[in-house]
């Protein structure tokens, strides 16, 4: 796979997910925030988190 910039939806998503895991957010207020659900929210967490 060649190697991309992330487009606005996923550079605002990092941010997020970056808040999470500094502590300054929920998983929960960050799926509201982000328009999905907890569940998804939590793949995308672990996703994240795998890097």
């Amino acid at each position: 796979m060649a190697n991309r910039l992330p487009n606005r939806s996923e550079r605002f998503r990092g941010k997020i997910m970056e808040m999470v895991k500094q502590g300054q957010k929920t998983l929960k207020a960050a799926s509201l925030e982000l328009g999905m659900s907890y569940r998804q929210a939590k793949r995308v967490w672990k996703a994240e988190t795998m890097h």
